[in-house]
């Protein structure tokens, strides 16, 4: 039966993974699409288009532009990394190794049935709140101020 669907799993992420390099040439990250759309699908081409374009600057703006392309690159190491995590768990521990962790029991179940139902749930939401922290500290880092900052500077613009 794998045999039937592993050459189907094959064409499908090759082909996502072109729709991502397509994607990703339109903000001159063709490589970084590719990937996005051969591991994650759907959801790295979103995460393609979300990516900043390069855009020519003037001098004034040249020692930003370092700053937030730094910004911008620890922020997707960010994203990226807790994909994976959460990609692990939830695909790697509820599908491929479910049965080693089956003879593991977990509150009376086997621990990759749990891990496919529930745990891959908990860990989203956990990876929401390290997302948070982590990014938190990457705004410290930065000097960046947090979005309500941002909200105030616009009110006063507006006025």
């Amino acid at each position: 039966m794998i045999e039937d669907i592993f050459p189907i799993l094959v064409i499908s992420a090759i082909i996502t993974g072109a729709i991502g390099l397509f994607l990703g040439s339109s903000v001159n990250k063709g490589f970084a699409g590719f990937f996005l759309g051969l591991f994650l699908g759907p959801i790295g081409w979103i995460i393609v288009l979300l990516l900043p374009r390069e855009i020519s600057h003037n001098s004034e703006t040249q020692a930003s532009k370092g700053s937030a392309h730094d910004y911008w690159k620890s922020n997707i190491k960010i994203v990226l990394s807790l994909l994976a995590v959460w990609f692990f768990i939830s695909y790697g521990c509820g599908i491929l190794f479910v049965d080693a962790l089956d003879t593991i029991r977990f509150g009376g179940f086997k621990l990759g049935f749990w891990i496919a139902q529930q745990g891959s749930i908990f860990v989203f939401v956990i990876l929401i709140f390290v997302y948070i922290h982590l990014m938190d500290k990457l705004d410290d880092r930065y000097n960046l101020e947090s979005s309500k900052g941002e909200m105030d500077i616009a009110e006063e613009d507006s006025q």
